[in-house]
C-alpha cells in the first residue's frame, strides 16, 4: 500500500494536472459511473463553534475503478489557532477486489482538488483573457485559488481581501515575489472592483458581495459556504447571474448561497442551469460572452476518489 504525504502529494500533483483530474472526475459522473452516498456530517462538540467530522466515500468505475473515502476534521476556530480549518485521511481501495491502494494526507488533497475544481469552472465559464482575480478569504483555500485561476487564466494582477490584513499581506509578499501586481484591499468590494474573476473562499454566514459590487461579464467562484446558513454571496448577485453548481443534489443538501437566495425569493430552483459534469460534456452550453456568471461548489466524493487514483498512477 502506498502512501502519500503532503510533500508527495505537492510532488505529483501540481495544479495543471489536478484540474485534469477534475475534468475527468465530472466527466466519469456525467458518464453514470459514479456511486457515492450522501456524505455524513457528524457536530463534535469538541472540536468548537461549527466542528464537525464528515465522511465522503465514492465508487468510480470504468477505467478508474477505485473505491475511496475520505475522512474530514472541520474546525473553524483553528483560524484563531493559525492552523488549517480542515484536516483529514484518504483512503483509497481497488475498485474490484477492495484490496486497500493507498493512504493520502486528505488536508492537502481537499485544498488541491477544491481549488482545481475552481479552476475548471473558470476555464469553463470566465472571460478568455482574464487577467484580474480578486481573491477574498487568504487562507489555505485562498492561496490555492490564486494557483488554480492561474493555471487557466493569464493572471497578472491579484486584489486580495482577508478579515485579518496581517493574513492578506502574507500571501501578497509571496505573490509579489512571483511577479504578480498585487493590491492588499480594505473591503470585498474594493477587491472584487475590477475584476474578471472573483474568488470567495471564507467562512462567512453573511453575503460579502452584492449584485452593485461585481462588473458585467465577471465570473464568480463561490467555495466557503459548505452549510445551509452559511452565504459569501448576496441573493441580488445570485439572481442577476447564469448559474452553475458541482452537482444539484449537493446545492439542495448544503448550499447556503443558493438555499438561502431561494428561501429569500430570490431565485428558485431553476435558476441553476447546469451542474459541472454537464459543462464539462457540453450536455449544456456555455452562457455567451460577457455573460455574469457564478459556480457554487460544495465539493463532492469523486473529486477526492479520482484524485486517489491519479496520485496511484503517477508512479507508473
Amino acid at each position: 500500500m502506498e502512501l502519500f504525504d503532503a510533500e508527495a502529494v505537492r510532488a505529483r500533483l501540481p495544479m495543471d494536472v489536478a484540474i485534469d483530474a477534475m475534468r475527468e472526475a465530472f466527466t466519469a459522473l456525467a458518464a453514470g459511473e459514479v456511486t457515492a452516498p450522501p456524505r455524513g456530517f457528524h457536530a463534535i462538540d469538541a472540536l468548537g463553534t461549527d466542528g464537525m467530522l464528515a465522511t465522503m466515500p465514492a465508487h468510480v468505475a470504468g477505467a478508474t475503478d477505485v473505491l475511496a473515502t475520505k475522512v474530514v476534521s472541520i474546525v473553524p476556530d483553528n483560524a484563531t489557532r493559525d492552523l488549517p480549518s480542515i484536516h483529514g485521511l484518504l483512503v483509497a481501495f481497488d475498485g474490484t477486489t477492495g484490496e486497500p491502494l493507498g493512504a493520502v494526507d486528505g488536508t492537502v488533497v481537499t485544498a488541491i482538488r477544491t481549488a482545481a475544481v475552481s479552476g475548471l469552472a473558470t476555464d469553463l465559464l470566465a472571460p478568455a483573457d482574464a487577467t484580474t482575480l480578486a481573491v477574498l478569504g487568504t487562507g489555505v483555500q485562498g492561496r490555492e485559488h490564486v494557483a488554480a485561476v492561474r493555471a487557466v487564466r493569464p493572471i497578472e494582477r491579484v486584489h486580495l481581501w482577508n478579515r485579518t490584513t496581517a493574513r492578506a499581506e502574507a500571501l501578497a509578499t509571496d505573490l509579489r515575489a512571483a511577479g504578480l501586481e498585487v493590491v492588499v484591499a480594505a473591503t470585498p468590494a474594493e477587491a472584487a472592483a475590477g475584476s474578471e474573476v472573483v474568488c470567495a473562499c471564507t467562512a462567512a454566514t453573511a453575503p460579502l458581495l452584492e449584485a452593485a459590487d461585481v462588473a458585467p461579464g465577471t465570473h464568480v467562484n463561490a467555495v466557503g459556504a459548505f452549510t445551509p446558513t452559511m452565504r459569501e454571496l448576496g441573493a441580488d448577485l445570485l439572481a442577476g447571474s447564469w448559474l452553475a453548481v458541482d452537482t444539484r443534489a449537493g446545492a439542495w443538501e448544503e448550499a447556503g448561497d443558493v438555499l438561502l437566495a431561494i428561501e429569500d425569493g430570490a431565485i428558485d430552483r431553476d435558476h441553476v442551469r447546469a451542474e459541472l459534469a454537464e459543462l464539462v460534456t457540453g450536455a449544456v452550453a456555455r452562457p455567451a460572452p460577457g455573460t455574469t456568471t457564478v459556480f457554487k461548489s460544495v465539493g463532492h466524493a469523486v473529486e477526492d476518489a479520482v484524485t486517489a487514483a491519479r496520485l496511484l498512477r503517477s508512479g507508473d
